[in-house]
C-alpha cells in the first residue's frame, strides 16, 4: 500500500517534548515524505481512492492536488459556502478539474446543488454537498469504496466565528 504524508513533518529535539518552545527553538529539520503509487491510470486503475471533504478549501485543495499528482483517484466534496471569497474556491476547483483559469479575475464554475463534475482524465470527481447533511454524505460514499477518507471540511473565518461561535462549534465538531 501507498503511505502518504500530506504535509511537512517537523522533528523537534526529544528534550523539548511534549511542548517544544515554538517561539524560541527552531526545528531540527523539516522533511516532506511522499511515496507515490506505482501505477497511475484511469478512474478504476489509480493506486488508491480517497474521499476528501472540504476540497475547495486551502488545505484540502492542496491535499487533493498532491494525491492526484501521485496518481491517486480523488472524490472531493464541498458545500462552497461563502465563509470567504467564493472565487478562490471556484479557482481551486477549476484547477483540480483541469479547467483553464485566470486567478486575477477569478473563475466561476457552473455548480448547482447536487452537482457532479468530473475531470477530463477521470481521476477527480467533485460533488457539491455538505457534510452536515446525511443525504450528501450518503451520495459521496456511494461513489466508493475508498481506501481512505480525509475529512477536512470546516467552517472557516475568524471574524464570523467570534460573532457566532455556536454555528462554528456545530459545523466543525458536531456535524463533521
Amino acid at each position: 500500500r501507498t503511505f502518504l504524508a500530506l504535509d511537512l513533518i517537523t522533528v523537534w529535539p526529544i528534550e523539548t517534548w511534549p511542548s517544544p518552545p515554538i517561539t524560541t527553538l527552531p526545528p531540527l529539520r523539516t522533511v516532506k515524505i511522499v511515496v507515490p503509487c506505482q501505477t497511475a491510470g484511469s478512474w478504476g486503475d489509480a493506486c488508491m481512492r480517497y474521499l476528501v471533504t472540504g476540497c475547495a478549501g486551502f488545505i484540502a485543495a492542496r491535499a487533493c492536488a498532491m494525491l492526484l499528482e501521485d496518481g491517486h483517484t480523488v472524490v472531493g466534496m464541498d458545500s462552497i459556502n461563502d465563509a470567504y471569497d467564493v472565487r478562490l474556491k471556484h479557482w481551486r476547483l477549476a484547477r483540480l478539474l483541469g479547467v483553464k483559469t485566470d486567478k486575477r479575475t477569478g473563475h466561476r464554475l457552473q455548480i448547482s446543488n447536487g452537482a457532479r463534475l468530473k475531470s477530463p482524465n477521470g481521476r477527480f470527481l467533485f460533488l457539491k454537498g455538505d457534510t452536515s447533511r446525511v443525504e450528501d454524505v450518503t451520495k459521496a460514499f456511494a461513489e466508493g469504496p475508498y481506501d481512505a477518507v480525509l475529512n477536512l471540511a470546516a467552517r472557516a473565518g475568524v471574524p464570523d466565528s467570534i460573532k457566532d461561535p455556536g454555528a462554528f462549534l456545530r459545523a466543525n465538531t458536531e456535524r463533521s
